[in-house]
């Protein structure tokens, strides 16, 4: 990990999910960065283990060796430090937001066109599913614009990107990015305005102003 140093086997608790590891990303707790490492516990069940570097900031002694967190909906928090670190296990950890990275930024301008259609999807509950990383995403974004993809309901599926959903992705059976969810039928790739407004039943203007961008 870039500029950041750990020790895995400093987590406690891990060994047995080992061979059900999913994958490894660095993570950020305002200023205190980290790395996340999360397992698959079973079908509908995920575990995550954080080692956040505190060792240049200020934080509260524990009262005890470890705090355990339980909530009614079945997140779980286990909390343990030591001098340099505070360490954690978080059970189904998409209910966490965790600052992650961002998509690229979408640098066009939408019309009342577009904006019209995202507003349309949202309120039926169509969802696009992506990642942080995807230049296809960033595509799809490009065609819908700055203000009107604001209105879009987006599932971010890479444990790297910000308030990641993974078993959300899973659960939809997302095997491509992106791939968006419209009245119980999924649509992989990249889709025209048009044909996302067809598979919706939008009847509201398609003056789309953003074209398809070419790629070399």
């Amino acid at each position: 990990m870039q500029g950041f140093h750990t020790t895995v086997a400093a987590l406690p608790l891990l060994p047995p999910y080992q061979d059900h590891l999913l994958g490894g990303s660095n993570c950020q707790f305002g200023k205190i960065q980290g790395l996340r490492l999360t397992y698959q516990l079973s079908a509908d069940q995920t575990l995550s283990a954080y080692q956040l570097d505190i060792s240049n900031h200020e934080i509260p002694e524990l009262q005890a060796a470890q705090v355990a967190l339980q909530q009614p909906d079945g997140t779980g928090l286990v909390l343990w430090r030591d001098e340099n670190y505070l360490y954690a296990h978080a059970r189904n950890p998409d209910t966490f937001s965790v600052a992650g990275n961002p998509p690229k930024e979408i640098t066009t301008a939408s019309g009342a066109s577009e904006i019209a259609l995202a507003q349309h999807l949202t309120a039926i509950g169509a969802k696009k599913y992506g990642a942080w990383w995807c230049p296809h995403c960033h595509t799809q974004q490009t065609l819908f614009g700055k203000e009107a993809f604001e209105y879009i309901t987006y599932v971010e599926c890479d444990e790297a990107g910000v308030d990641p959903q993974p078993q959300a992705c899973r659960a939809a059976g997302v095997q491509s990015y992106p791939t968006w969810e419209i009245n119980g039928e999924t649509y992989a790739g990249v889709q025209l305005l048009q044909s996302l407004a067809a598979a919706s039943g939008y009847t509201g203007p398609q003056n789309f102003i953003n074209p398809l961008p070419k790629h070399p």
